[in-house]
């Protein structure tokens, strides 16, 4: 049972580490691309490419793993995802890399603050601290870049996106799967972004046609990984790994862009990582101490029966 538990928490971790180069590679594609194309006729490409993968994956996985419980959630969720793709790329073509992925990883923050309104969660003290340290890491992403807001702007939107979809599937994921939702999402980001992709359209050179293909498929890979990761391992160890697309997002943006790496930037950017690991760990911590309470109160029961 041990060996099992562990090889399953390292396929996890190996899904996530993944997860990680998939994630940084489809930002820098994104970044090679924004100057020649729009940035929906990306996001389009993006996901167009993006559903025979996971068509590939569903289909191995069997009739059993396509369940839809509600078409809205799905519909929303896609929504969701289309604009905060939109989002996300204005925010890698305005900012350097690192920066840009920076105010992404603000999500987990947006989550914790919004799982008190929308799912009822308590917050403590602690989390309250996380917030305010990851915000004051994003002022200090923001300041050198005061003067194109846009980029900012675009940024946090992304966030907030990716925020309200996660905070969607914790609070349907009895009744939605996340293979589902990775296909359906695609299908509506697709449906969504069509109509302004053509009012927009740029003709795609050969080039540019293997990048939006890479692109496609890195990001519905990406997508399934991720998923499978947080089905295979405890959620604050993968946290940690995920938080490495910063500094390589870093690495990458000073090594192919010659961006150079602010201090003050870089001080923002190891809060933001730093706050939203914290706030995963108490998230653990808290989970292990109420199935502690829950065992101890079965046992008491079961002591008192005897």
């Amino acid at each position: 049972m041990l060996i099992a538990c562990m090889s399953r928490t390292v396929f996890g971790v190996a899904c996530m580490f993944v997860y990680v180069m998939l994630y940084v590679g489809t930002n820098m594609l994104t970044k090679l691309l924004a100057p020649s194309l729009p940035l929906v006729q990306i996001a389009l490409f993006r996901y167009g490419f993006a559903v025979p993968v996971i068509l590939f994956v569903l289909a191995a996985a069997g009739k059993c793993a396509f369940r839809i419980g509600s078409a809205r959630v799905h519909a929303v969720r896609g929504l969701l995802a289309a604009a905060g793709s939109v989002f996300g790329y204005a925010a890698i073509a305005a900012l350097p890399l690192g920066d840009a992925t920076a105010l992404f990883f603000t999500a987990p923050l947006l989550v914790a603050a919004g799982a008190v309104f929308v799912l009822g969660e308590r917050s403590g003290v602690l989390r309250g601290v996380c917030i305010a340290v990851g915000f004051a890491g994003v002022f200090m992403i923001a300041q050198p870049h005061f003067a194109g807001l846009g980029g900012i702007a675009a940024g946090l939107g992304n966030a907030l996106c990716a925020a309200l979809g996660v905070l969607m599937v914790r609070r349907f994921r009895n009744t939605e799967g996340a293979l589902p939702l990775a296909f359906t999402t695609s299908i509506v980001c697709v449906a969504v972004l069509v109509v302004p992709a053509y009012l927009t359209w740029s003709s795609v050179s050969p080039k540019d046609l293997v990048a939006l293909i890479a692109l496609g498929a890195m990001g519905g890979a990406a997508t399934i990984l991720l998923n499978v990761a947080y089905q295979n391992a405890p959620a604050p160890m993968l946290a940690g790994i995920d938080f490495l697309a910063v500094p390589l997002s870093v690495a990458a943006g000073a090594a192919m862009w010659d961006q150079p790496i602010a201090l003050q930037a870089a001080a923002g950017c190891m809060l933001v990582v730093a706050a939203g690991l914290l706030n995963l760990g108490q998230d653990y911590l808290i989970g292990h101490a109420a199935g502690a309470m829950r065992a101890a109160r079965r046992l008491r029961r079961t002591l008192t029966a005897a």
